[in-house]
């Protein structure tokens, strides 16, 4: 998946970007609720479930009857936390359960054999976990704009040693070109074992202006014959338009979206992803997409630093600046039925509407909220023509 554009990052890494070493002590694995990285959980998933005829205190969290379930199965997420909603993992044909030892809650038996359950050392799981052979699971989210994500992995030796973290901006999307729902709003963070290949870590997006840019190339201290439970997180900061990585809770260092250097689009002005929306709707980990060689991941949480923030009505990207971006989401959604309550399509009301009544929300809520002052008092009228206008140009100006 390396690109001309993962070379010429590989040529200028050394100069613009650098990383701190492996110098803290490192947790192998980081049961749920036991992140150093930040302190409050959104939602976790320790992959527990309860085999039929057996022992197990765990929970069977499977929302279809027992058994193999077909390709469209969800599956629900053990906890949400703090009065989130309750979410679920995407359709299954892309991953499964599996506990690797030959029972019906192995859902592929096929991936028993070639990749049985890696065994709970450095983890405080029960014997299953999550199995990513096609692609990255995820589930909605959207709570915060600045979050965490950190999941316990394995990743196959002969699968090119990777795992993958992400953030999508739509349902039912596929981190990979190619495949039959790439979601050219994604965000996917890969991290490969030490000597699989370079770069160890690199950040990807499917759109083919953007491809897949290197951000490490030394190593991340885990050799490609190590077999134990790893942890992997990122900081995804909507705000600052900030990705920070971490193995094992080691800081691998951090890079901005804007740098036009490091995620170069050819002028040496701007970066590829300028114009990108960092997205937070859905959430989700994985392996690089070969069916027969699966990774394994284990105690996937995601969350915050204190509380979960109100969300800014009006705000559709999470950024906490209702602004002419704002304006275009309402423009692209104007008078149309949407998901009830979906902001990311311009529902501020929860009436399952785009429309007017919207506008006045967004009108009334203008200007930058990281700034307490830069709240303006609401002129909506005047406002809400200017908005609209504004939105409306913008959208007939790019189709």
């Amino acid at each position: 998946m390396c690109s001309n554009r993962v070379l010429l990052a590989i040529a200028v890494l050394a100069v613009v970007v650098c990383f701190g070493g492996n110098v803290q002590a490192a947790a192998l694995s980081v049961p749920v609720g036991s992140s150093s990285l930040f302190d409050t959980l959104d939602y976790s998933d320790s992959f527990t479930i309860n085999i039929p005829g057996t022992n197990r205190p765990d929970d069977y969290h499977l929302t279809n009857d027992w058994g193999p379930p077909p390709s469209s199965a969800w599956y629900s997420v053990e906890t949400a936390y703090n009065g989130l909603p309750a979410a679920e993992w995407g359709p299954h044909i892309q991953w499964h359960f599996m506990t690797g030892e030959g029972t019906t809650a192995d859902l592929d038996e096929a991936l028993v054999t070639t990749s049985p359950y890696p065994g709970n050392q450095n983890n405080s799981g029960a014997g299953m976990g999550l199995i990513g052979g096609w692609d990255t699971a995820s589930f909605a989210y959207g709570a915060r704009g600045s979050f965490f994500v950190q999941v316990d992995a394995i990743p196959h030796p002969n699968n090119a040693g990777s795992v993958q973290i992400s953030a999508f901006s739509a349902q039912n999307s596929s981190v990979i070109a190619g495949s039959t729902s790439p979601d050219p709003g994604s965000l996917t963070v890969f991290f490969r074992t030490d000597g699989v290949l370079s770069p160890t870590i690199s950040l990807y997006n499917p759109n083919p202006l953007i491809g897949e840019y290197a951000v490490k190339l030394d190593s991340i201290g885990i050799p490609a014959s190590d077999t134990l439970w790893h942890n992997y997180a990122v900081h995804f900061d909507i705000p600052n338009r900030n990705l920070t990585f971490w193995v094992d809770e080691v800081d691998m260092g951090t890079v901005n979206l804007d740098d036009p250097i490091l995620f170069w689009d050819g002028t040496g002005v701007t970066s590829v992803f300028t114009d990108f929306k960092m997205p937070n709707a859905y959430v989700g980990a994985g392996g690089y997409p070969i069916p027969d060689r699966p990774t394994w991941i284990d105690n996937f949480q995601v969350g915050g630093v204190g509380s979960v923030p109100l969300p800014i009505p009006g705000d559709t990207d999470w950024d906490r600046v209702v602004d002419g971006d704002d304006a275009d989401i309402l423009a692209t959604y104007w008078q149309q039925a949407v998901t009830q309550g979906n902001v990311r399509q311009g529902d501020f009301n929860n009436d399952g509407w785009c429309n007017d009544l919207d506008a006045t929300i967004l009108a009334a809520n203008w200007g930058d909220h990281n700034v307490a002052s830069a709240v303006p008092e609401p002129s909506t009228a005047m406002l809400l023509g200017a908005i609209l206008a504004l939105g409306l140009f913008r959208r007939r100006t790019v189709r």
